[in-house]
Parts: structure tokens; sequence; C-alpha cells
């Protein structure tokens, strides 16, 4: 789980192109909801509590990235993050 908690950190801090758009794509807001239920998981984890809060900001600020992206970079920005994140789950199984 901390390999998982570490690398969902570095997939949300990851650099996002800035257009203008303020409504999410549905690819956006599921990586988001699974990232929130990761972070949640996370919490109850030993050791990884100083972590929370840095996370919890990076997915703030991934949000309001994500924001102003254009429909369709949205949709291939937030594809690729949720294959980061299966892929992720696949190595914790």
């Amino acid at each position: 789980m901390k390999h998982l908690f570490v690398s969902c950190s570095l997939l949300l801090s990851s650099p996002v192109l800035l257009a203008n758009n303020s409504e999410l794509a549905e690819s956006c807001k599921k990586m988001i909801q699974q990232t929130e239920k990761l972070i949640v998981e996370a919490e109850k984890q030993p050791g990884t509590h100083p972590q929370i809060s840095q996370i919890k900001k990076n997915l703030s600020q991934t949000k309001k990235d994500l924001e102003k992206l254009d429909a369709d970079m949205q949709k291939k920005s937030c594809e690729k993050g949720l294959e980061g994140l299966e892929k992720l789950k696949d190595e914790q199984a």
C-alpha cells in the first residue's frame, strides 16, 4: 500500500498543460474519485500520515489544472492517469 500511496503522489504531481475549461471530463472525475479513495485508504496505513497533507494539496492543484485544460486534453490526460492508477493497483494485488 505504501508503494501505491507514493506512486499516487508522483502521479498527482505531474505537470499538466493549461488551456481554458471549467468542466471536467468523466475520465477526470473517475480518476479524482479513485485517487480520493486511495487517500482515505492511505490515511489508515501507518507511516503515511505525514505525506497525506501534501498528497491532498497535489490533488487540489491537479483539479484546478485539469479545469483549465480543453476537453480533449482533459480526456487524454485523465485516461493516462487512470491507466497509471490501474497499473499501481495491479502491482499491489
